[in-house]
């Protein structure tokens, strides 16, 4: 839930404004770690360097390298971890439920009761001397993509969060979301049941690996 309807914490606001602190990444120097190449790149995927996922298939079995006198598995280290894993699936439990929740919060965007809020929210906002039509314009100022917060972004956020608590934006949000959640939870029982018994069922053989090894 952190974030999710924007800036909702006073003192965050005040210290921070839309930035997160020691947790933003604008903070802090993004690091790149370099993809594996050679050997280790064939031990990984079963593939020469010079192939691609996209531009070759799997290889055959009477086409898989060799590395140091070893023959490598047809996918490579990656293949044989997935189908211990997953069998001829993939890992992990899909798509759905984070498909859903990205539904449920775009959805409600444009709800009655949630844009409505919105405006009761601008007009809050305007009344501080601010003009924004809801408050992910407002974090979404380009005065305000920095790695550090500005004064004026201090001063925007602080009267957002007052403006939220003022027209109840927050409550008004989470009560349309919740109810939309709901009803696509129910909708999507079994396929959500389906991944849960998956994932567990991954984790489980996962966890039987890692005690073997």
């Amino acid at each position: 839930m952190d974030r999710r309807y924007g800036v909702t914490d006073e003192q965050m606001a005040r210290s921070y404004g839309y930035h997160l602190g020691d947790r933003d990444p604008r903070a802090h120097p993004v690091t790149q770690s370099s993809p594996p190449t050679g050997k280790a790149y064939t031990v990984l995927t079963g593939k020469t360097e010079s192939a691609t996922d996209k531009e070759t298939p799997a290889l055959a079995s009477s086409d898989v390298p060799s590395v140091n006198g070893m023959r490598v598995s047809a996918d490579g280290c990656v293949g044989e971890a997935t189908k211990k894993i997953a069998g001829s699936g993939h890992v992990g439990s899909g798509d759905l439920a984070q498909d859903l929740n990205g539904q449920s919060f775009n959805i409600t965007k444009a709800n009655p009761d949630v844009t409505r809020a919105f405006r009761s929210w601008s007009r809050c906002m305007k009344d501080k001397g601010f003009s924004y039509p809801d408050p992910f314009a407002a974090m979404a100022d380009n005065r305000f993509q920095g790695k550090e917060p500005v004064p004026a972004e201090i001063q925007v956020a602080t009267a957002d969060v007052g403006c939220k608590g003022q027209v109840d934006l927050v409550d008004v949000w989470f009560t349309a979301e919740t109810s939309l959640q709901r009803s696509l939870i129910k909708k999507n029982k079994s396929a959500l049941d389906a991944a849960i018994k998956n994932k567990e069922s991954q984790l489980a053989t996962a966890s039987r690996i890692n005690r073997a090894e």
